[in-house]
């Protein structure tokens, strides 16, 4: 888990739950909760066995009244500069640290077409380390609508609008351990940051355990 600032408050929110339709979407998408789920939570939070396969379903709901398709793929999860977690990337670069990211054990991304008003159940195959590991493997099945931008312009200004929706997906062996996040300070240097001097340290969480409301100093 990387994290990027100098001076911030870091508010992290670690997994979404089963979402719905904001700010225009025009569709759903909610996790069929298999029997390795952990808690009540509505996002995939599994407890899992070393060199198992499992596939996992999401039901996907075009709420329009006309054809759209989506990207879905499984992401991982990262830290982004405001200190948020973040699962918009496929091929976000692999921390150095980690063993074993959410793209490595799933099966490739699907392209998906739903009719209008269609449900449909879209399944991925998990794949787990035949290695036991520790602590939490944590991503999120992203699901982007590649039909159509929406172009709004303002002035000089024109601003795509891209729909997306994510769906979390954690994994864990012992649910018993506790692991406890360890950071490195691994640069510091120079920058612009909207177009303003600023200094920029990067931290790295070498653990397997996210977390949050940290102060930086």
């Amino acid at each position: 888990f990387l994290l990027l600032g100098l001076l911030a408050i870091l508010a992290v929110t670690i997994l979404p739950s089963s979402v719905y339709a904001e700010g225009g979407a025009g569709f759903t998408m909610e996790a069929a909760i298999p029997d390795n789920q952990v808690g009540t939570s509505t996002y995939f939070d599994l407890h899992v066995k070393p060199d198992t396969k499992q596939n996992l379903t999401i039901k996907f709901t075009n709420l329009e009244d006309k054809a759209i398709k989506l990207n879905v793929s499984p992401n991982p999860a990262f830290t982004n500069r405001n200190g948020v977690i973040e699962y918009s990337q496929y091929k976000y670069p692999k921390d150095d640290s980690a063993k074993y990211t959410i793209p490595e054990l799933f099966s490739k991304p699907q392209d998906i077409t739903l009719k209008a008003k269609e449900v449909k159940d879209v399944t991925f195959t998990m794949t787990t380390p035949k290695q036991a590991f520790d602590g939490m493997i944590l991503g999120g099945f992203y699901a982007l609508r590649d039909d159509e931008n929406k172009t709004q312009s303002s002035g000089n200004i024109q601003i795509d609008n891209r729909y997306a929706l994510v769906l979390g997906v954690a994994l864990r062996e012992d649910l018993k351990k506790t692991i406890e996040p360890e950071l490195k300070l691994n640069a510091i240097k120079p920058g612009l940051d909207n177009s303003r001097t600023a200094v920029f340290a990067n931290l790295q969480n070498i653990k397997p355990q996210a977390f949050g409301e940290m102060t930086v100093d």
